[in-house]
């Protein structure tokens, strides 16, 4: 749905507001001075702001917020839309503006909320081309989050100075009757009625079955190929709801994921933006990488038209077009079965040929959200031919990525050559974030050298296949630690060593779950288990010489809990592994005077027989007790331990010995 950009000068502020025209129109002025006067547009560069401010981020990305380079604090505006709109009861000010919203020092009459402040008194010139990143990121909330239904397509932002620093607003509502919200959703609690009905739909579409018009019947399968979900998400949006061409509809709704999840016909049917969305937040909902994508249309005879449909990503690492309304055609009877639904707009290439055209000559992706605007053309790139399952896969190991909840990892590229670099990028879903990410080779053992440089993660493909293990979790916690979030699988067991003093933070609001545990930290958290005894005797370690560690090796290297490399060497900052923290805190249970009976068995873990035999009794030990739980069906002896499981060994290791 593309929009106009419109200005008004309202006191010391600058308003700008975004209205929502037909979705065919492609060329529309964008105000940025004055009310209506125009400004070219240009529709081949990113912006038509004079100068351009908004530049495309290098390569293609999947969200549409990574494919623009915008500064940090617009980026976190981007973040707040997310979280403004997740329906948690906290800031959501895209859901409740009159209890979440704010007004404005020196801006009367508006609710608004703060979407990013900048140092300095900017001028008109400099304000308006910064609100060129802020239109961005609103623009890529419109693409990522299919999900909000509710907005009224209008959208205001302003801007106002204050000392020495301009802060700019998105307006939620004004004293003249203006509102974020569609006419339809006059209060909170409505609002959220219809939340929970989008949920019960996605639930109900998850859990149903179609059969299609050849009596083959499709359902979703948890685990199941990508290309037989997809095929059922097809088969039931097309299956349940019509086409809308009536001349009365309203047409909001009828752009919103919500007309076609829950099965609409005639003037309340969805339209393509509809389809597309809704598809979209089903393939979100379980972890099947789609975007949405926008742009004119054309059938064999040349006529044209403003389109939305999608692009999915399958297990070769392929991306595929998928057009929902154009598998939905108009005529056949009326109704929601009209007799006329096929799949031949599903998981098509570039080159493919429907129709007599090819897709990518049908469906000409301009991505461009706002009239005048930023446009986002540096998506996923589509694969030439139709997706074949039984096809060649890509060259090299194959980079495989399990379905998880709660968000998804795309990795780039998705088969690569030994020694080749992989990046792994994580998309948590609304209120989520990424709690622990690793990776595993085809033998069961944790590829090492798993960096983690400006948010994403690269690592050296192995000689072979590689598995990409993701957890997410809720955000939010009420211990001091952002990172530590209370349905974390560890949450518990970091409150134990955290309010019995055995573990501390590796910074002031950090935990660090996902750090790996040093020889330095391990002997640390058990001298201070043990009462922090007197320590006699120089400390022989001379690259161990740190104050807050030192006498705990000395009194580790003392009591044979920990041995050093040499004489002079203990490698403190050496990272610890699974089957060597077992190792010393069976050793440690010797020294406390602890039972240390009780072996268990390796026998229940795929990748038992590879912890080393000098490990083997400490880890039964500790399997045993109950102290050291698999990864998966895993072991990992030889995976680093991070602070989160050595907090978890600890409690229960703290508990088994009280």
């Amino acid at each position: 749905m593309k929009k106009q950009m419109l200005a008004l000068t309202v006191g010391v502020a600058l308003l700008l507001a975004l209205t929502t025209p037909a979705l065919a129109a492609q060329n529309a002025p964008a105000g940025t001075v004055a009310p209506g006067q125009a400004v070219t547009a240009d529709v081949l560069g990113l912006t038509a702001a004079a100068g351009g401010t908004v530049q495309l981020s290098a390569g293609n990305h999947v969200r549409w917020i990574d494919r623009v380079d915008l500064p940090a604090e617009v980026d976190d505006f981007y973040e707040r839309l997310m979280e403004a709109a997740d329906n948690d009861g906290v800031d959501d000010w895209l859901i409740d503006p009159a209890a979440y919203g704010e007004t404005a020092a020196g801006i009367a009459g508006y609710r608004v909320a703060a979407a990013s402040t900048v140092p300095g008194r900017l001028s008109q010139a400099e304000a308006t081309a910064y609100l060129d990143y802020l239109w961005a990121a609103l623009g890529a909330f419109d693409r990522d989050a299919p999900q909000v239904f509710w907005l009224s397509g209008t959208y205001t932002l302003l801007y106002a100075q204050s000392g020495g620093s301009t802060t700019f607003y998105l307006v939620l509502s004004s004293a003249d009757g203006y509102s974020i919200l569609d006419e339809g959703y006059s209060t909170a609690a409505q609002l959220r009625g219809a939340i929970a009905q989008r949920d019960r739909a996605v639930d109900a579409i998850l859990a149903d079955t179609v059969t299609t018009g050849e009596g083959e019947v499709l359902r979703y399968g948890a685990g199941a190929p990508r290309q037989e979900n997809l095929r059922y998400f097809n088969a039931w949006l097309t299956l349940h709801n019509e086409y809308n061409t009536a001349t009365g509809a309203d047409p909001h709704y009828a752009t919103e994921c919500l007309s076609a999840l829950t099965g609409s016909t005639g003037e309340n049917g969805p339209v393509c933006e509809g389809y597309a969305r809704a598809f979209k937040l089903l393939c979100d909902t379980v972890g099947i990488p789609c975007v949405l994508a926008d742009g004119p249309s054309y059938n064999a005879t040349g006529a044209a038209g403003g389109h939305m449909w999608n692009c999915v990503q399958m297990e070769d690492g392929g991306w595929y077009g998928v057009d929902v309304t154009w598998n939905d055609p108009v005529g056949g009877t009326q109704g929601a079965v009209s007799g006329l639904e096929r799949e031949d707009y599903l998981l098509v290439g570039a080159q493919t040929v429907v129709g007599r055209m090819a897709f990518a000559d049908s469906h000409v992706q301009e991505n461009w959200v706002f009239e005048g605007g930023a446009r986002y053309p540096n998506g996923p790139e589509l694969s030439q031919t139709a997706y074949d399952p039984a096809g060649t896969p890509a060259p090299g190991y194959a980079v495989t990525v399990p379905q998880v909840d709660h968000g998804w990892v795309a990795a780039s590229p998705s088969a690569a050559p030994a020694g080749a670099t992989v990046t792994l990028t994580a998309y948590p879903d609304e209120g989520y974030m990424l709690s622990n990410l690793f990776v595993v080779d085809g033998q069961g053992e944790r590829v090492e050298g798993v960096s983690h440089p400006d948010g994403g993660y690269t690592f050296a493909m192995p000689e072979g296949e590689v598995t990409v293990h993701a957890v997410f979790a809720p955000q939010g916690s009420d211990l001091p630690f952002r990172d530590v979030a209370t349905v974390h699988w560890f949450y518990d067991e970091v409150r134990y060593v955290w309010d019995s003093g055995l573990m501390q933070g590796t910074g002031a609001d950090t935990f660090g779950p996902d750090v790996t545990t040093t020889r330095a930290q391990l002997v640390t958290t058990l001298y201070r288990l043990a009462g922090q005894p007197a320590v006699a005797g120089a400390n022989p370690f001379a690259d161990a010489p740190a104050a807050w560690y030192a006498d705990a090796v000395v009194w580790a290297s003392q009591n044979g809990i920990v041995e050093g490399y040499s004489a002079t060497q203990f490698g403190p900052e050496d990272v610890v592994t699974r089957e060597q923290l077992a190792a010393i805190l069976y050793r440690y249970a010797g020294y406390a005077g602890y039972d240390q009976t009780g072996l268990g068995s390796l026998a229940g873990f795929t990748d038992g027989g590879a912890v080393s035999g000098w490990a083997r009794q400490a880890m039964t030990w500790a399997v045993g007790r109950g102290l050291i739980h698999g990864v998966g069906s895993l072991a990992d002896p030889q995976g680093s331990a991070t602070r989160a499981q050595l907090a978890a060994v600890l409690t229960r290791f703290c508990q088994a010995y009280p």
